[in-house]
């Protein structure tokens, strides 16, 4: 298989990535009884909705400015491939359940959680930033990743505080 993606590869599972991390924050808000934790996750919520957004934003610029339609296809092997990573390794919606509802009443192991599945995230893009061919704004993906940095940094430092 070939290891190098299209624009349309990334930016689709890029986008999916950053869903699943809302989902995972979102839940951790939910379950969370301090106050002070609970909007720690809500705004972490938030802060990848707007990754999402971003990564959307991208996406659809790219798409609009492709020219050879054969090269985009949202069914292609190799996008339900990176899709299954993304959903496979990065938050998974299925194991955050088990892992958050398991931990539910410790929000330090929550935050644990949330701080590898950052760092995974980090992993992820920068291992697709080297593989990239085409014309992807490899400036906005390191924003991204740069974004990702600073959410392992805020866990880490909320984490040292509890």
């Amino acid at each position: 298989m070939n290891s190098r993606f299209n624009t349309d590869e990334i930016l689709e599972i890029a986008v999916k990535i950053e869903e699943n991390g809302v989902a995972f924050y979102h839940k951790a808000a939910e379950l969370a009884e301090d106050p002070t934790v609970k909007k720690l996750f809500s705004d972490l919520s938030a802060w990848e909705k707007t990754h999402v957004r971003q990564f959307s934003e991208l996406h659809e610029k790219y798409y609009s400015m492709k020219e050879d339609t054969e090269l985009f296809n949202p069914d292609s092997e190799a996008t339900r491939y990176l899709k299954a990573i993304a959903d496979g390794k990065i938050f998974v919606i299925d194991d955050m359940d088990n892992e958050i509802n398991s931990v539910s009443d410790d929000a330090v192991a929550v935050m644990k959680i949330a701080i590898q599945r950052e760092k995974d995230t980090i992993l992820f893009y920068s291992a697709i930033l080297d593989g990239l061919y085409d014309t992807f704004p490899k400036d906005d993906l390191k924003t991204i990743i740069d974004e990702e940095y600073s959410h392992v940094r805020y866990l880490s430092e909320k984490l040292a505080a509890l």
